[in-house]
């Protein structure tokens, strides 16, 4: 995910805040970071995924909120999954999906948002999108040894 920021240059800013542990310092972050203009957020949790719909709570719909569930419970991450689909009307998540693939598409999404305001990042957007297609950004890793069938 971070190299897909970084690849387009788009500027990022990693926090990790519990929605469940410590709600007073995620309302006192988004806020404050809402006000300082940035554009779209990304919640990424697993479990019950409170922080991507705790987040899109605290904007009420004013920005964009991605999120990506993370397989990290009993469940696989089918509850962190529903937990961002299941918001109520007005407090979107747009989910990007889960694991390895949510987290590029979340960055991918982001870049997306930007870029629909700042002309450079569209430029380099496009280009990455261009190379991106080319080779495959994630791939299937296979294992070296071979069946004894």
């Amino acid at each position: 995910m971070l190299a897909v920021l970084e690849e387009v240059r788009v500027s990022w800013e990693l926090s990790v805040i519990s929605a469940h542990r410590n709600p007073e310092e995620l309302d006192l972050h988004v806020n404050r970071r809402s006000a300082e203009g940035t554009p779209v957020f990304i919640g990424i949790a697993g479990m019950a995924a409170a922080l991507p719909g705790q987040i899109a709570a605290i904007l009420q719909g004013r920005k964009p909120v991605l999120g990506v569930a993370l397989s990290s419970s009993p469940l696989n991450g089918l509850a962190a999954l529903l937990a961002e689909v299941c918001m109520p009307p007005g407090r979107p998540v747009m989910v990007c999906g889960s694991d390895e693939a949510g987290l590029y598409n979340a960055a991918q999404a982001a870049c997306s948002i930007v870029a629909l305001y700042h002309h450079e990042v569209r430029l380099r957007f496009n280009d990455f999108l261009e190379r991106a297609t080319k080779k495959p950004a994630i791939g299937l890793l296979a294992s070296d040894k071979k069946s004894g069938a």
